[in-house]
């Protein structure tokens, strides 16, 4: 177990000594993240970081600050305009995702169902249990979406969607290890 930081800078930056190809987590998920940005190796990785440095670094999202302080400011006057509130709920879990999914893209089923499938992303990393088996079929309603999304899925002027270099450079998604073969997201 690697634990001190120059050791473990070391390690991250000598990809040939390791690898992220083989990540392990439990057997069911080990291929699900194959060819993404979290499980590959240079050249893919040097790809897939690219596109994502195109399109999420300070100076990209430097844009988006206008219309992320609208929203914050916008939400906080109906809250207040509202009365009491819990901070928790109605500031913390809300404005988060609902910031991502804008600058993302996401519309639709796909906007409802983003926090649903990231916690099942989450879930199905750890070790095999009850939970991590419940979360599968979710994931598998994740990586169906992301294998077949494409620019015009996704919001016109969004963060992900201004990445059409994504579709050329970036390997595809493979789906999950459930097989899942839903092609309409589930609702909440």
């Amino acid at each position: 177990m690697l634990t001190r930081y120059d050791v473990v800078r070391d390690a991250l930056a000598d990809w040939e000594s390791f690898s992220s190809a083989s990540i392990v987590f439990n057997p069911m998920t080990n291929t699900a993240p194959a060819g993404t940005s979290l499980a590959s190796d240079p050249p893919v990785d040097t790809q897939l970081r690219a596109t994502l440095t195109e399109n999420l670094s300070p100076r990209a999202l430097r844009g988006a600050k206008g219309r992320i302080e609208a929203k914050a400011d916008a939400l906080v006057a109906e809250l207040v305009e509202r009365g009491p509130f819990e901070a928790i709920d109605a500031l913390a879990r809300a404005f988060p995702p609902e910031v991502v999914a804008d600058l993302i893209g996401f519309t639709g089923q796909v906007r409802d169902n983003m926090l649903r499938w990231a916690q099942a992303a989450m879930q199905v990393i750890g070790p095999m249990n009850r939970r991590t088996s419940e979360s599968f079929p979710i994931t598998g309603e994740l990586y169906s979406w992301c294998s077949q999304v494409g620019v015009t899925d996704l919001a016109e002027g969004a963060v992900a969607a201004a990445s059409s270099s994504m579709s050329r450079r970036a390997p595809t998604f493979r789906r999950h290890p459930t097989r899942h073969r839903s092609r309409a997201p589930a609702t909440s």
